[in-house]
C-alpha cells in the first residue's frame, strides 16, 4: 500500500460515530478511544492488548483471527464484522502500518455497531 493509498484511507477510517484503535501486528490493541470502549461495553483498559476479544461471540474467535492473520500476511486492510457476545454486530475496518521494508508492523483502525 502506497503512502498516499495509506493516506486515503486513514481519511475514510476517520467517522464521528466509530471508535478508533491502534494495534500491534499480531492483534494485541495498544490504544482505544472513549467510544471503542463504550461500543464494546468495557472498560478502556480492557480493551488493551488482546482482551478486547473478550468482547467477540466465541463462535467467532476464529474467524476474527483468520482476518487478522489474512491482513498482517497480505498487507491488506484489515475490515471484516463479528458479533459481540451482547448480540452487537460490530463492523472493523483498518489500514496496515508498514515499516521501511513495507512489512506490516500494525493497524489504525475504527470499529462502529452495525444498525
Amino acid at each position: 500500500m502506497t503512502l498516499e493509498a495509506t493516506q486515503r484511507a486513514l481519511l475514510d477510517l476517520h467517522e464521528e460515530n466509530a471508535g478508533h484503535f491502534l494495534a500491534g501486528k499480531d492483534g494485541h490493541f495498544f490504544w482505544v478511544s472513549d467510544k471503542f470502549s463504550e461500543i464494546v461495553d468495557r472498560e478502556r483498559e480492557e480493551c488493551l492488548g488482546l482482551e478486547w476479544l473478550k468482547s467477540v461471540a466465541s463462535a467467532e474467535e476464529v474467524l476474527v483471527f483468520g482476518n487478522w492473520d489474512f491482513a498482517t500476511n497480505t498487507g491488506a486492510p484489515c475490515n471484516f464484522s463479528f458479533t459481540t457476545k451482547s448480540g452487537l454486530r460490530i463492523l472493523l475496518r483498518s489500514v496496515p502500518v508498514l515499516d521501511q521494508k513495507d512489512t506490516v508492523i500494525g493497524f489504525v483502525g475504527n470499529i462502529k455497531a452495525l444498525e
